[in-house]
Order: structure tokens, then sequence, then C-alpha cells
């Protein structure tokens, strides 16, 4: 492992043509699974020429049950940058069938994968478990992941996914349709437009939506979804992850409640209200400030304060603002002040 590692930084720095001389096979493809290159180790690894593969699909030398699985890897290498390897079996020009252990890169610089294949010479090594990592980890970061095969409509749910939506898997068979039923009606067609929208643009997503339990509860999760397309475009799987945020939305709900209640307040009580930017100009004032002074807040906004008090207590309160811009003395201490309305009076 150590060795691919030093290869797969060396190689970065290599002229095309001193590839031919590394002791692996390397292949270079688009993101869409085009082959750009294959070096004489790759040629000679699956019995072909520059010729046979360079310019064409990948997936014309992939068995049937291992293209789902590379283009899983290769979205993994593209938007989250998976360095773990995966197990695929290849048609060799033999018509015989090899089974490799691909290492790759996402080369963002070039917008291609750099592949590194080595054949595999028993059966005991097993292919990259992704849902046995999330399962792993689940129970700490308290994510699910979910796979949808589009030609199947077949939906896979990590266990995570059955405990957030309090469902018993085996009384449960999960279907893009009853998801849908679980999702709260009022989020429904937000998240199934966000979910087309991501087909269409062949983009990945986030968005967050409410759940609503059986006994009437509401769960607030947190979807990411990406999918997988073919060399032809057409979507093949789509695969995500889902997680509770529940109390943060509470708290993100309570504050939000808790704000207005004082914005509510701070408009209607009728004591003075304000703040002041750091130059000491008027960037809020709440209505009590025109009962009181008779100034409009477009007369009295963007303007110091001190053009608002008598000279003489205009100087004692700039010197405390530049104290308290300071070191906050003024606010610890707090004090009495006076403005001027606009009649002449003085406001105390």
């Amino acid at each position: 492992m150590n060795q691919i590692k030093y290869l797969d930084n060396a190689m970065n720095q290599l002229p095309t043509e001193i590839f031919d001389s590394l002791p692996v096979a390397l292949f270079r493809i688009s993101t869409d699974g085009i082959v750009k290159f294959i070096n004489l180790e790759g040629q000679k690894l699956l019995g072909i020429t520059n010729s046979d593969l360079v310019m064409k699909p990948i997936e014309l030398i992939l068995d049937k049950n291992s293209k789902e699985i590379f283009y899983d890897f290769l979205n993994r290498l593209k938007f989250e940058r998976q360095t773990q390897p995966c197990l695929i079996d290849v048609c060799t020009s033999k018509d015989s069938i090899k089974k490799l252990s691909l290492y790759g890169k996402y080369l963002i610089h070039e917008e291609n994968i750099q592949l590194i294949a080595i054949e595999s010479s028993t059966d005991t090594e097993s292919n990259y478990s992704y849902k046995k990592e999330f399962e792993d980890i689940s129970n700490v970061a308290q994510v699910g992941r979910w796979e949808l095969d589009l030609i199947t409509e077949k939906l896979n749910w990590s266990n995570k996914i059955y405990e957030i939506f309090e469902l018993n898997p085996a009384d449960f068979q999960p279907s893009y349709e009853t998801f849908l039923a679980v999702i709260h009606p009022e989020d429904r067609i937000h998240v199934n437009q966000a979910y087309s929208k991501s087909l269409i643009d062949k983009q990945e997503y986030e968005i967050e939506h409410r759940l609503i339990m059986g006994d009437g509860r509401i769960k607030w999760v947190r979807e990411t979804c990406y999918s997988i397309f073919d060399p032809f475009e057409q979507p093949i799987k789509s695969i995500g992850t889902c997680q509770e945020i529940t109390k943060q939305k509470e708290l993100e709900i309570h504050l939000q409640e808790s704000e207005k209640n004082y914005s509510n307040l701070v408009e209607n009580t009728a004591s003075l209200v304000w703040s002041l930017d750091e130059y000491g100009h008027f960037n809020f004032l709440n209505p009590a400030w025109e009962k009181s002074l008779g100034y409009s807040k477009e007369e009295m906004v963007n303007r110091p304060f001190s053009d608002f008090q008598p000279s003489d207590i205009s100087i004692r309160d700039q010197k405390a603002f530049r104290k308290f811009s300071l070191d906050g003395e003024i606010a610890k201490m707090g004090y009495e002040t006076s403005f001027l309305a606009k009649n002449g009076d003085r406001k105390y």
C-alpha cells in the first residue's frame, strides 16, 4: 500500500512517456469514464493495445456486475475525494475474467481520474464496503446512508435510517414512494423537486425537511444526495445520507422566535433603544426616538449621536464613547445623558 501511495504522488510529476516504464498498470480516464491513456503494463494486464480502448468507454471491459461498483467509485473519487480501493471484474481479450483492485485519484487540474490496477490473486479480498463503513460510524455521527438503484427501483437503507424514521426493517420495505409518504406533506413537493432537478442538472444537493412520525411527532432531517450516470449520461444510481437535526432545528426556531419577540419589544417600548457604528453614528433607532425628539429615523440614521446633544454633553459623551471603544468601561458602569429635541427641548 505504501508503494501505491509513493507511485501515485510521483506520477503526477512524470511526463506521459515515462508512465510506460512503471511496474504497475496505470489508466487515465475522464470523469465520465472515457479512457485517455493506458500504459504498457496496463495493456499487458488486459491483453489489449492502446487502440483497442483509448477514447472509448471503459465499461467495454467491465463485467456487467461491476459497472455500478465502478461508477460509484468514480463519483466518490470526484465528489468525496475517496481514496479507498474497490474490487471489480474485467473482461480480457482472451474472454477471461480478471479481478482487479483499483486505486484512484482525481486530478483536479486535468479533470481526469488516474487509476492504478493490481490483479487480485485470491478471492479473500472483498470489495470495499461503503455500507459497512457507514454502519460503523453512523452511531457516532448520527448519519444514515441510502442507495436507490434507478434500474431496478430498489432502495436500500442503512440501519441508522430505519432508526431515524422509527421503522422496523423486518416490517417495512423502503421505496422512493414510501420514503415520500413519511415526509411532512408541506415539504413533500419541495423534496421531490430537489431530487428531480439534481438528475436533470447532474448536480449533488443538500436539503433540510421534516418527517412526520406515526404518532404525529415532527422530526427534522438534513439530506445530501448525488447520482451516478452511465457514459450516455443516464442516471443509474442515487446515493445519499440522512442526518437527524431535530434538536438543532428546534433551537434555531426558538432563537428565531426569541429574536422576533425581542424585535417586537424594542419596536413597541417607550424607552429609547439604539446602536452605533464604530464611528459613533446611529445605525439603528427604535420608533420611540421619533416620538421623543421629533426627528424622523431618516434624519438621524448615519449621523453622529453628538449632533443631537447639547455641546457640553456632546464633548463628555464623545470621550466616553472613545473609552468604551477601547475597553467597554462605560458599559459596565452606565451613566445618564441627554439629547436635544427638534424643538430645542432637552430630553433626559
